[in-house]
């Protein structure tokens, strides 16, 4: 049997790689910081992330919107295909396990980011509505170019919710199910995850 994932402090090991990896833009891991920490609080926790140290910067996407086809979370991830500067990114897929006081407690895998976001070109789904939910807790479906969804603000407050619906969600699951299983069966070992020095 494989060995067990630690689980660790999520934010210190993100932490570490953004001093190691991102020269410019590091105010974006106070953003990637906040996401984490909200999601580790829910009942469950929300529970898996994308995330990427840039040179310029850092994103964290949700794994499930990673997996709609121009989503904003897919087109963010994959917008380096190609590109020389995915030479420089590291990518980590992080498994959310709640909170320990303060601390976000995960499993942080690595990911090999260009062989990664061909998965994800391959298997991504694509959506059929724009989800948008207001502070008052009024949603609606809006089609893909739709506009007027800006309008229903003055009524129903400030944008609350921002999500792509699949056209096909049990596709949308088998393809997350399925790259969780590629994970499992061979991890990818481009940068080894590790606890932080204490």
């Amino acid at each position: 049997m494989g060995r067990r994932a630690e689980i660790i402090d999520v934010l210190a090991f993100l932490e570490k790689i953004v001093l190691e990896n991102t020269d410019h833009y590091r105010e974006d891991f106070q953003m990637d910081t906040t996401v984490l920490t909200n999601a580790a609080r829910n009942e469950p926790p929300e529970t898996a992330f994308f995330w990427m140290s840039r040179e310029n910067g850092t994103w964290c996407e949700p794994e499930r919107e990673t997996f709609i086809k121009d989503s904003i979370a897919y087109k963010i991830w994959t917008y380096y295909e190609g590109s020389e500067a995915a030479d420089r990114i590291r990518a980590y897929r992080i498994e959310l396990h709640g909170m320990k006081g303060d601390t976000v407690l995960g499993i942080v895998t690595p990911l090999d980011y260009k062989t990664h976001i061909q998965r994800v070109i391959r298997s991504a789904v694509p959506y059929s509505h724009i989800r948008i939910g207001y502070a008052d807790g009024h949603t609606q479906l809006v089609d893909t170019g739709q506009d007027r969804w800006h309008r229903e603000c003055d009524r129903h407050g400030e944008i609350t919710e921002y999500s792509f619906v699949p056209a096909d969600e049990r596709a949308l699951n088998l393809a997350i199910a399925a790259e969780r299983t590629a994970l499992a069966r061979k991890p990818e070992r481009r940068s080894k995850p590790r606890s932080p020095a204490r």
